[in-house]
């Protein structure tokens, strides 16, 4: 019984009004991020497999569109997201 009210209280606070949307993905195409705020961006790798990871948008640089990944320069990506907020920690 301890159980189904931890769980039913965990449910309820997961659906409350401290449950924060996520953000969705958006194709650069459409909009690009602010420069130099880090974002999540979804991108191809090996075999065409995706692949989510960290970045940073660097501005248009000579008709291309720089992200910094990791030490590495990315001229494509598919879809970029803002990061979201870290989970409220209690105190």
């Amino acid at each position: 019984m301890q159980n189904l009210m931890r769980d039913a209280a965990w449910m309820i606070d997961a659906l409350s009004a401290k449950a924060r949307p996520m953000p969705s993905w958006i194709r650069p195409e459409d909009r690009m991020p602010p420069v130099g705020r880090p974002v999540l961006i979804c991108r191809e790798k090996d075999l065409g497999v995706p692949i989510v990871e960290q970045a940073r948008y660097l501005g248009a640089v000579g008709g291309k569109l720089p992200w910094k990944v990791y030490g590495a320069n990315l001229s494509k990506v598919d879809w970029w997201m803002e990061m979201p907020e870290p989970p409220e920690v209690e105190t």
